[in-house]
């Protein structure tokens, strides 16, 4: 479902406590190329589906793929950089809380409600 899904945001699960969220990062959803930096008051669980990108936590920079698992804390500031132009880079985000409306979905950056 995550690999075929071309919106920037959607939600895919919401429970009274948690939530699932895919996001496709291309320059079509965001001209940035980019999340673009967040804090969020729960904690984030960061699934790389596809694709490469630069993590950005809390000021400290790395490089992640497809694969990889980051756990963000609330309250710490953070941002992924997708790192090429051409490709996509998608990611399942699992808050402990909900951050979208209950089958929410966004086609750009643009569309999502600023918080």
């Amino acid at each position: 479902m995550a690999k075929k899904n071309e919106n920037w945001k959607s939600a895919l699960v919401t429970g009274k406590d948690a939530q699932v969220v895919f996001m496709n990062i291309t320059p079509k959803t965001n001209p940035n190329n980019e999340i673009g930096i967040e804090t969020h008051q729960f904690d984030q669980v960061i699934f790389i589906v596809e694709g490469q990108a630069k993590s950005v936590l809390n000021g400290k920079t790395s490089t992640v793929t497809a694969g990889d698992m980051i756990f963000i804390p609330q309250g710490v500031p953070h941002n992924f950089i997708n790192l090429n132009a051409k490709k996509p880079f998608k990611i399942i985000s699992v808050y402990s809380a909900t951050d979208i409306p209950r089958n929410a979905a966004y086609k750009q950056k643009s569309d999502t409600p600023q918080e």
